[in-house]
């Protein structure tokens, strides 16, 4: 079983996938967190810092396209990797997933119709969470993190365009996302996470 949370950075993805795994192992189903490599987007980033000095300084460049590119073979190969896990009857708890793939396509202006076809062999979520946060809370919860600097992608326009492409993919059925308000204590979603996830879990 694949159940993704997806949204905006410093809306509180990871936090909440962490935390959901969690409350499902402390309720004995197999759980876990679950995360690519990013071996692919890695490579590339470091590659760009090299030449540009800012490893995201291909947002709103033609290396934009090449970026997508890679986070789908680093989702590729995640689902190699955890093919079996899903069907033996794991929940991975994914930290981003399909939705946020497109999503970034779509905030750098990257064509999404190849990504169908490239990511085909994905299946898509059992259960996909938006976190819903404003640009705005999410600029200023990165500004406060202490283990890492903003990087160019959580400015504020950036921040905001990510937002936009969100708002416009709730409405679309393909997607089927589940709203979960992340201006809320972190309890109250991973309580609302996993009574859904209970209520759809087949062991």
């Amino acid at each position: 079983m694949i159940v993704s949370f997806s949204g905006i950075d410093g809306s509180g993805k990871s936090r909440t996938a962490r935390a959901v795994a969690e409350e499902l192992r402390r309720r004995r189903i197999d759980a876990r967190c679950s995360i690519p490599a990013y071996a692919s987007y890695s490579a590339f980033k470091q590659r760009i810092a090299e030449q540009m000095g800012d490893p995201y300084a291909f947002y709103g460049t033609p290396e934009a396209h090449e970026a997508v590119d890679c986070l789908a073979t680093d989702w590729l190969t995640w689902w190699s990797d955890n093919q079996h896990r899903a069907e033996a009857g794991t929940v991975l708890c994914c930290d981003r997933y399909l939705p946020d793939v497109y999503a970034q396509a779509r905030q750098l202006d990257v064509p999404v119709d190849d990504l169908d076809r490239r990511l085909h062999p994905l299946p898509g979520a059992d259960l996909a969470f938006l976190l819903q946060v404003d640009a705005v809370t999410a600029c200023k919860r990165i500004e406060a993190r202490t283990d890492a600097r903003p990087n160019r992608s959580e400015t504020l326009p950036w921040l905001e365009r990510l937002a936009e492409v969100f708002t416009d993919m709730t409405n679309e059925p393909r997607w089927r996302l589940i709203p979960l308000d992340a201006f809320r204590p972190l309890q109250l979603s991973v309580t609302e996470s996993v009574d859904t996830v209970l209520l759809h879990h087949i062991p």
